[in-house]
């Protein structure tokens, strides 16, 4: 059960890193302050590697690994 909400976690915040991707993208492309996005994708990445909880870790290390990051 661990497994599985831990791979929920994983797999929501990459869906909040790819997001931020994109609009990281989009807002180079028009010359924007990207500063927020990058920021915002360097803690979620930061913090699910540094994960206190082994599923959590696992899981993105998993995904990671597939190259879905």
């Amino acid at each position: 059960m661990r497994d599985k909400a831990g791979y929920i976690i994983v797999v929501a915040d990459i869906k909040k890193y790819k997001y931020n991707k994109v609009l990281l993208e989009n807002k180079e492309k028009y010359k924007l302050d990207t500063q927020e996005e990058k920021i915002k994708n360097e803690e979620i990445i930061t913090n699910l590697r540094n994960s206190n909880i082994l599923e959590i870790r696992e899981a993105f290390e998993f995904i990671e690994n597939k190259n879905i990051v």
